[in-house]
């Protein structure tokens, strides 16, 4: 049976519905047959279905009563509730009374709590100790620490932590006053106190007027740490001054470096007059060592150890520089400008940290730029003669000798960039010296360059190695030990290919304006030194400087070569240059003997006129010539005479070859061969 059919039917309706079915399974039925029986089949169970609901009245009268009675029951129950719930609302309405007024008792203790904690902090505030009091009355500064304590009960009075509204107290008002009163008195004491201490170490440490200033075998700037460490318990002190008197925080400041400034010009004043004592013991120059830097420098006489420029006659130079001394005053002075700065970055730095700790200025200053600006300017008041007397220390010796600038700025470079914060006050010193030593360094390199521009030649002598390119060697070997592992190289090369650029220009005109030696040879001769020079020296810079100079060297030799030597069997190469002009012009090899002119008796004729001895004798002249054109220094009359003994052989190998392919089997040769030629150069050589 289908879903449908089964909400409608009971199990046993169903199966009796079954059952009719299959009475009727396999036949064919009328419908309104079995319509009819159904019908009846419905009315019976109809009726059966009432005479059982009949039957069963009584129950359902006893169910109805059972129900009545849970009903009013149930309504007793709901009375009782309702009176149970009324007497409830009132005992609620009491819990929450209580719970209300128990939250206000608590708030009431709590802020009464509360109040007297205020009270008892701004009371305990107000109260300095009678010890306190006292030692701040009496400002013992034998006692230290415990002046430091008194102060900082102090500040806190001065500075409690409640509430606005207290200290409109007309008690608070009162005892604030009282306590002005004993700041005011304590910072009195503390500042005249620091004041005279400030004064009475400088003093010290100065060694009053008139010292004797003894003799000094090391550069050496004594620093202030004594100093430093007497004050130094003072720091905390210090701090309070800042934090509750302002105004005198900076008068005290003020008093240190009115003190300490003045102690310091004496110490920076006589270190470097100490550095000139040095320079002066270890080496040549005026006397003068009193005063500061800048009345040594217009006092001192200009020294005669100047060094001259690269275009300066080479007298001059090595006037100036072959000395014995001349290096060994280089390297002094080198080593006591690293002394120098050496000595005055400790001293500087050691003072800026006590000043910043001392003085609590980080503190001061939240910006760090802020705080350099301000420390930068304090320690220009400490240090006020530095800088001038360095750049007049400077200036001085760059006078002496224009070298010593080179050395300045390697070594000034070298302390700048070691500096960690480039903004610092001896940063900011050492990069003026810098400066100026870099202008000192491009003046004297222009200066160089200039001398050379107007170097004149000496025309009533051999021109041999000009003086520029010697002045050129040793300035470049003193300058390649001042710069090595600098750097600042690049400073120093940038200017020698401007100086390499002007030598050769120098060397052309020197070349074209010289009368009495050759061109070729004066360029020949500066070329192949000035190379050597750069070879030596192995300089990166200038390797194209370097080829180049190789170039101009070999071209002013195969010049002079093809200008001075010629043709030394002049005849014989006319008439092959005869020969070679017919065969260009469409005359057989073979038949060039036909020609008159280029007969093989003409050719024999001419032959007979240079015979081994002739040549030789003409080849001994050219090398006298040779010799008396060079110089003996560059040591070249060996190199050129193998070019020239190159060239002859080349010229009789052309002329052999011509004879053997226009005169074939005549028998022609030339009376000489190149064995022949190598024993008269080498005879010719070696005879001289």
């Amino acid at each position: 049976m289908s879903g449908s059919q089964n909400d409608y039917l009971s199990e046993a309706e169903e199966q009796q519905l079954k059952a009719m079915m299959l009475q009727c399974k396999g036949a064919a039925f009328d419908a309104e047959t079995l319509i009819e029986k159904l019908t009846t089949d419905i009315s019976s169970l109809d009726g059966a279905n009432i005479h059982t609901l009949v039957g069963s009245e009584k129950q359902v009268h006893e169910v109805l009563a059972q129900l009545q009675d849970a009903l009013d029951e149930i309504e007793i129950v709901e009375k009782r509730l309702t009176a149970y719930e009324d007497k409830l609302s009132g005992v609620r309405e009491m819990v929450v009374d209580l719970e209300e007024k128990n939250r206000m008792l608590q708030t009431k203790n709590t802020n009464k709590k509360a109040l007297l904690d205020e009270l008892s902090s701004f009371l305990s505030q107000q109260d300095l100790k009678e010890e306190y009091v006292n030692a701040l009355n009496a400002a013992d500064f034998s006692n230290v620490s415990l002046l430091i304590k008194a102060s900082d009960d102090l500040q806190r009075a001065l500075n409690p932590n409640v509430s606005s509204c207290l200290t409109k107290m007309s008690a608070y008002q009162e005892q604030k006053k009282k306590h002005e009163r004993l700041k005011v008195k304590f910072s009195q004491k503390l500042q005249m106190h620091l004041k005279n201490m400030f004064t009475h170490l400088s003093s010290v440490a100065a060694g009053g007027e008139g010292v004797t200033v003894q003799p000094v075998e090391e550069l050496s700037l004594a620093g202030h740490s004594a100093i430093h460490r007497l004050l130094r318990p003072f720091t905390p002190l210090v701090r309070w001054m800042r934090d509750l008197d302002p105004a005198g925080y900076s008068n005290l400041l003020q008093a240190y470096c009115t003190a300490a400034s003045r102690l310091y010009s004496r110490d920076i004043q006589q270190f470097f007059q100490d550095a000139h004592r040095i320079m002066e013991k270890k080496g040549e120059g005026d006397k003068s060592d009193e005063g500061s830097w800048l009345k040594a420098l217009s006092s001192s006489p200009k020294s005669s150890n100047v060094a001259p420029l690269l275009g300066a006659d080479r007298e001059q130079f090595l006037h100036a520089t072959a000395t014995s001394t001349w290096d060994a005053q280089r390297r002094v002075f080198e080593g006591l400008v690293e002394r120098l700065l050496g000595q005055l970055e400790p001293v500087c730095l050691a003072e800026q940290d006590f000043c910043l700790r001392f003085f609590h200025m980080e503190e001061r200053s939240k910006k760090q730029k802020e705080l350099s600006l301000e420390m930068r300017k304090m320690m220009s008041a400490l240090f006020v003669n530095l800088e001038p007397e360095f750049l007049a220390f400077m200036s001085h010796y760059e006078k002496v000798d224009s070298h010593y600038c080179m050395i300045l700025l390697v070594r000034l470079s070298k302390h700048v960039l070691r500096a960690e914060d480039t903004g610092s006050f001896l940063a900011v010193t050492f990069g003026s010296a810098l400066i100026q030593a870099k202008r000192s360094f491009d003046k004297m390199m222009s200066l160089h360059i200039t001398s050379l521009h107007d170097y004149k030649s000496n025309r009533s002598r051999k021109a041999g190695i000009l003086p520029f390119i010697l002045n050129f060697e040793d300035f470049a070997k003193a300058a390649e030990r001042i710069f090595e592992g600098s750097h600042r190289r690049t400073d120093l090369e940038k200017w020698y290919s401007r100086i390499c650029a002007v030598i050769f220009e120098t060397v052309e005109r020197i070349a074209k304006e010289h009368g009495k030696t050759p061109s070729q040879v004066i360029r020949m001769e500066n070329y192949h030194h000035l190379f050597s020079v750069l070879s030596e020296l192995k300089i990166t810079a200038l390797e194209k400087e370097r080829k180049e100079t190789k170039s101009h060297y070999k071209a002013a030799l195969d010049d002079y070569v093809n200008t001075y030597f010629g043709h030394p069997l002049e005849k014989l190469h006319v008439f092959f240059e005869g020969v070679q002009t017919k065969v260009a012009e469409g005359v057989k090899e073979s038949e060039i003997g036909y020609q008159l002119a280029f007969s093989k008796q003409e050719l024999r004729r001419l032959i007979k006129e240079y015979p081994k001895k002739e040549v030789q004798k003409g080849l001994q002249h050219l090398y006298q010539k040779v010799e008396r054109h060079l110089s003996e220094d560059e040591s070249l009359l060996q190199v050129v005479w193998r070019a020239m003994q190159e060239e002859f052989i080349k010229q009789y190998k052309g002329m052999d070859e011509l004879i053997q392919r226009c005169y074939p089997g005549a028998q022609i040769s030339l009376e000489f061969n190149i064995d022949d030629i190598l024993e008269i150069f080498s005879e010719i050589a070696q005879l001289h």
